[in-house]
């Protein structure tokens, strides 16, 4: 029996793994446009964090950035099996916080580009962007958020203690 447990528990393993694969196969579409917005925003926000701000690279910023797109990533797939195993089928979530995400990157890119690069084209994109997520979310990206305590902070900004960003 033992022989037996020792030697099939790696093809367990890979079963199981490639279960799960398979079934959120479905939304491979919306995590690799969410990847790809993070992976130019993290090169660009780097780029004009070194370049144009001065600031010495630092591989914390870059381990918070993989780690809150890893954060969505599961988000997204969490929605995703609340949608299929629940039956909801009036909206899909995954789908909206996937746009939402990946849009918010792409605003943050484009800012940073603009900051980089300068230009017209990359503040009204930041524009566009801003507008239609006003729009579509009701959400104004450039007004200050109120933290639990009270108070403005920046976008983005968290204070010890804040549980999240109010919008």
């Amino acid at each position: 029996m033992a022989n037996w447990l020792s030697d099939h528990f790696y093809n367990t393993l890979c079963g199981i793994f490639f279960a799960v694969i398979g079934y959120f196969s479905n939304i491979q579409g919306a995590v690799h446009v969410m990847w790809a917005a993070l992976a130019f925003d993290l090169v660009v926000g780097i780029l004009a964090s070194i370049v144009k701000r001065k600031e010495k690279f630092s591989m914390s910023k870059a381990f918070t950035a993989i780690g809150r797109a890893i954060g969505a990533t599961v988000l997204v797939a969490l929605l995703y099996a609340m949608d299929r195993e629940m039956h909801q089928e009036v909206a899909a979530t995954y789908n909206i916080a996937a746009w939402l995400i990946a849009g918010f990157y792409a605003w943050s890119a484009s800012e940073n580009m603009d900051h980089l690069a300068g230009g017209k084209i990359f503040r009204m994109l930041a524009g566009f962007i801003e507008k239609r997520v006003e729009d579509t979310a009701g959400i104004d990206l450039k007004a200050p958020l109120t933290s639990p305590q009270g108070g403005e902070q920046e976008v983005g900004e968290r204070k010890p203690g804040d549980g999240n960003l109010k919008l």
